[in-house]
């Protein structure tokens, strides 16, 4: 067991995070927000994952790749999509996955329900 607060540093010496779930269209239609997928986006490195959803988190903030949920075959080509990425293109997934986590930061999402709340928006 570790300390929530160190779960990013952990992740961040990974080159490729994967979030894999069973294979249920149904379940997921409208979206996703498993906790450690958040924690994946602090770690700044790019995400694969297996659950196909109605509401893609990495899709929406190019933070990783989505494939055929109930494929081996395709999680092995994500995979390898990643392993032989130029640096750039790394980089940006990199990036971008940082940026995401700024946007579910719990002050920034605090201030977001407080001023909903406040101005009825």
């Amino acid at each position: 067991r570790v300390e929530k607060t160190k779960i990013p540093s952990i992740l961040g010496k990974s080159d490729l995070l994967l979030l894999s779930l069973i294979h249920s269209p149904n379940l997921f239609k409208f979206g996703l927000s498993p906790n450690k997928l958040f924690e994946y986006f602090a770690s700044g490195k790019p995400v694969i994952s297996n659950v196909e959803c109605g509401y893609d988190h990495m899709e929406k903030y190019g933070s990783g790749i989505t494939v055929k949920g109930d494929s081996v075959e395709a999680l092995t080509e994500g995979i390898l999509t990643f392993y032989n990425m130029d640096k750039e293109d790394y980089n940006k997934y990199c990036e971008n996955s940082k940026k995401a986590a700024k946007e579910f930061d719990f002050n920034k999402l605090t201030d977001t329900l407080i001023h909903v709340f406040e101005e009825g928006e």
